[in-house]
């Protein structure tokens, strides 16, 4: 069974993310493929990052909002919630943070995430180590670090095409992205 509380999503993303859902319970179930999975379904897999005991995937809303969603399994039931999310750049780049502090408990405590233009294959940050995710994936990417109380000034980044051409910087961008909008209960 698949629960939701994705209230904060627009509809069309819900339902995209829904399915992103069902997919990931069904590729964990026993014997299940996940590749033919989504194959089946038209989903990339890619776009689902991997984090242990859940995963977290990045969206684009039709009102253009990038967010991040965290699936995960709670009492044997998997579960979509939304993270946060961030006024959007859709086929443009740019790039978002949340950041938690204190005994979180997890193993990944912080999440950068954002658009990327056309032509972009992927995303790289410097000097955080275990780092994963990074794939652009329709046009959305995140990464997700297991560092607590990350800022725009330890973000040095590569956006890199598919013709290796790289584009760097230091921080967020743009200028609001760091007004991330976290929901409550999250974690």
């Amino acid at each position: 069974m698949v629960r939701s509380s994705l209230r904060h999503v627009q509809p069309l993303t819900r339902s995209v993310l829904l399915v992103a859902v069902a997919l990931h319970a069904a590729a964990c179930g026993p014997g299940a493929n996940p590749v033919s999975a989504a194959v089946d379904l038209g989903i990339d897999p890619a776009a689902i990052v991997d984090i242990g005991t859940a995963g977290v995937a990045p969206t684009i809303e039709p009102d253009g909002r990038v967010a991040i969603v965290s699936i995960r399994e709670q009492d044997g039931e998997w579960v979509a919630t939304p993270i946060t999310a961030s006024p959007g750049r859709a086929g443009a780049d740019s790039l978002h943070l949340v950041s938690y502090s204190g005994a979180t408990g997890e193993d990944w405590n912080s999440f950068v995430f954002g658009t990327a233009a056309p032509g972009t294959v992927r995303v790289e940050l410097a000097g955080f180590a275990g780092q994963r995710g990074g794939r652009v994936v329709d046009g959305a990417w995140i990464i997700a670090l297991h560092e607590q109380d990350v800022g725009p000034q330890d973000l040095e980044w590569r956006f890199v095409a598919d013709d290796g051409s790289v584009r760097t910087g230091v921080g967020i961008f743009p200028p609001d992205a760091f007004r991330s909008q976290a929901f409550a209960g999250a974690r």
